[in-house]
């Protein structure tokens, strides 16, 4: 009896399986390749080879997609977004990835996102560029709104609520905490833009906790794109202050060429002196033989400057690579002030051949800290299918 229960389940999914699924929707790519490696450690003075080999068989039943419904058609509307959902089978096994859900009601040009929860943040100067100076809140559901062309063509006004817990539940919200955010939004000219928003947390009617404002503008001209910005914490009897300032600016030099460059700036509340950083990032991506923008050039470059008001130290990165006819000499090194580590690769790509990536490297993790790694010397050779 359990056997033709199980036999019945399995062609009922089959069944089901046939009735839904377009055999034409159905795709599959299958990969694999083997590497020999040929390495001499020059500090244990070993020399040997080493052999890998990858495969992997990969089916989509659905693609990564999208849907929505609800067209702009009155007064007021509803609107339904599914998004990034996918069936995806590999070697390593696989489930299908549900849509995230976003839903908004439309009253005009009033719209308020009933489904997700808001992020109730401010903060502009990201962390990476040295930034500091954040205030944000968490909270169990809300609701964000924006109301688009406020008076004037261009502004929105928008905002957002949420609620530090929910109604219901062992933890309720019964100190009646809540988060509220205010943001003006201004367009300019060749997508250019200037923003302010404020946030401010509430309990049981009474204001409670830092203050966080914050701002940023964008503006562009040809090529050329800047931006700034800032992020204050303003403390909750309004007698001090943290601020982060940042500008940075992007220049796209042509091609697949760009130069970008940031200044921030920490400035705390207390007696501490401010905290300058500074970061310059140049990228160029080879373009490889027979097409028509060829450019043989590849390179990465960042430098950045930290603490230029104190310690003054300094990082710089580059890889750097030439690209002409399946051969491609590349190095990568990373220095930085103090001199404490000291990675490198250096080696050359050979592709002439169908299938097989030939690279002859050298590489260490570290040349000039304390624990000097003399390094490897290998040669790989790379059969692949795809």
């Amino acid at each position: 009896m359990r056997k033709i229960a199980l036999l019945t389940t399995a062609l009922l999914v089959l069944g089901l399986f046939s009735l839904s699924a377009d055999p034409g929707q159905v795709e599959f790519t299958v990969s694999g390749s083997s590497t020999m490696t040929l390495g001499y450690d020059i500090q244990d003075k070993a020399l040997g080879w080493e052999n890998a080999s990858t495969a992997d068989l990969k089916v989509v039943f659905v693609p990564s997609d999208s849907v929505t419904q609800g067209a702009n058609g009155d007064d007021v509307w509803a609107y339904i977004a599914l998004n990034d959902f996918k069936y995806e089978v590999t070697a390593a096994g696989g489930v299908p990835t549900a849509p995230s859900v976003t839903t908004k009601l439309h009253l005009g040009n009033l719209s308020i996102t009933t489904f997700s929860a808001p992020t109730i943040s401010v903060d502009y100067v990201a962390a990476d560029d040295g930034g500091s100076t954040a205030v944000s809140f968490a909270g169990s559901g809300g609701f964000a709104w924006q109301y688009d062309n406020f008076v004037i063509d261009g502004w929105t006004i928008a905002g957002a609520i949420l609620s530090d817990k929910s109604y219901t539940g062992d933890d309720k919200n019964t100190d009646n905490g809540f988060a509220i955010e205010v943001r003006n939004k201004f367009s300019l000219a060749n997508d250019g833009f200037v923003e302010f928003k404020g946030a401010r947390h509430l309990v049981g009617g009474a204001f409670v906790g830092p203050i966080g404002f914050g701002g940023s503008a964008d503006f562009g001209v040809g090529g050329v794109k800047a931006n700034v910005k800032f992020d204050t914490e303003i403390a909750e009897d309004v007698q001090s202050a943290n601020w982060d300032l940042g500008t940075d600016f992007t220049y796209a030099i042509g091609g697949s060429s760009s130069l970008a460059a940031s200044l921030t700036t920490h400035i705390p509340g207390g007696a501490a002196d401010p905290t300058v950083n500074s970061k310059v990032t140049l990228t160029k991506t080879a373009v490889a033989d027979g097409d028509e923008d060829w450019d043989p050039v590849g390179a990465a470059l960042e430098v950045k400057l930290n603490d230029l008001t104190g310690a003054g130290t300094w990082e710089l990165s580059l890889d750097l690579n030439y690209l002409s006819n399946g051969v491609k000499p590349f190095v990568e090194i990373d220095l930085t002030s103090g001199g404490d580590v000291m990675p490198l690769t250096i080696g050359v790509e050979i592709t002439r051949i169908d299938n097989l990536t030939s690279t002859i490297k050298y590489s260490s993790t570290d040349l000039a800290g304390a624990d000097q790694e003399p390094g490897v010397i290998t040669w790989e050779n790379k059969i692949s299918y795809s």
